[in-house]
């Protein structure tokens, strides 16, 4: 609203330098409850061996997060992406281990 009493239409949003500082305290909270969420969903998938996995892998994603927070939505799927390409690696360096095993196997 300007001063003459009309709408502009504009929304002013608050500066990143204007933004409070989170403590050391409340990023150990933030931290332990997704990582106690984490936990609580991989015990009721019955992965019970994924628990270890998933905290190292909510807090490299936390910590990224926080050091660069403009770009942080990025993460995620970033972590998706490299994944898939691990899992692809890895299913193709199986594939040619057992190409390689049966050619021997065959001689």
């Amino acid at each position: 609203m300007r001063g003459d009493g009309q709408l502009t239409g504009e929304l002013k949003l608050p500066d990143v330098a204007e933004q409070q500082k989170l403590s050391l305290g409340d990023v150990i909270y933030a931290l332990a409850a997704l990582i106690g969420t984490g936990t609580l969903v991989m015990i009721v998938a019955g992965r019970r061996e994924d628990i270890i996995t998933t905290a190292i892998t909510t807090a490299v994603v936390m910590v990224v997060a926080a050091m660069s927070p403009h770009s942080a939505w990025r993460q995620p799927l970033l972590r998706l992406v490299d994944t898939i390409v691990g899992i692809a690696v890895g299913i193709g360096c199986m594939q040619i281990a057992s190409f390689l095993l049966a050619r021997k196997r065959a001689r």
